[in-house]
């Protein structure tokens, strides 16, 4: 991706304060651009957000969409173990963002229509992975016969919009990780 070494930062900055909550002057500090030339590469802060929302798709793509999406899959571990990435992100000391796209959904509701399509986009992967992976888990005998796995996808999907939402506040991540442990419940219980 173009402009790489600018858009990073700017997605470090947008993921933490959210559209609304980023000013010029942080963008300005965090690039290390000038106004003027953030203006100049993409016309607005809406077209910077823009770009830098598609980072943060492809990156999450890349580092967490990737093993569900593999036509190689492994199935049910490929889901498990993406569950037990967020229970691994939960329990670390460390300060949690949320999931970017999440989080701009219901920030900005329809406002921008590239901005919705980048979003529904990285969510439609994250849908299709899921789906894929139980798919793969049938073929491979890992679920149980009759083992729903349309109202599977619609589940998992919405704990991951939860977690994207909300892990951002600290005071979430007990409810979160008691989400998490009902999802590794659920997958036990569908799996043979």
């Amino acid at each position: 991706m173009e402009n790489i070494q600018y858009l990073q930062p700017a997605m470090q900055v947008f993921w933490q304060h959210g559209y609304e909550g980023t000013n010029f002057h942080q963008l300005v500090e965090a690039t290390g651009l000038s106004r003027k030339s953030i203006y100049k590469k993409w016309g607005d802060k809406a077209g910077l957000f823009a770009h830098s929302l598609a980072l943060y798709s492809q990156l999450m793509t890349a580092q967490n969409l990737k093993p569900l999406l593999a036509a190689d899959g492994t199935g049910l571990p490929a889901v498990k173990d993406f569950f037990k990435m967020f229970k691994n992100y939960l329990q670390a000391d460390a300060p949690m963002l949320g999931c970017l796209v999440v989080k701009t959904l219901a920030e900005m509701g329809s406002h921008n229509a590239e901005i919705n399509k980048i979003s529904f986009e990285f969510l439609g992967k994250v849908k299709t992975g899921l789906n894929h992976s139980l798919q793969i888990a049938r073929k491979k005998g890992q679920l149980k016969p009759g083992a729903d796995t349309a109202q599977a996808v619609e589940f998992l999907f919405a704990v991951h919009c939860s977690l994207g939402g909300l892990a951002s506040n600290q005071l979430t991540h007990p409810l979160l990780l008691s989400m998490v442990t009902q999802v590794e419940n659920y997958l036990d219980q569908m799996s043979v």
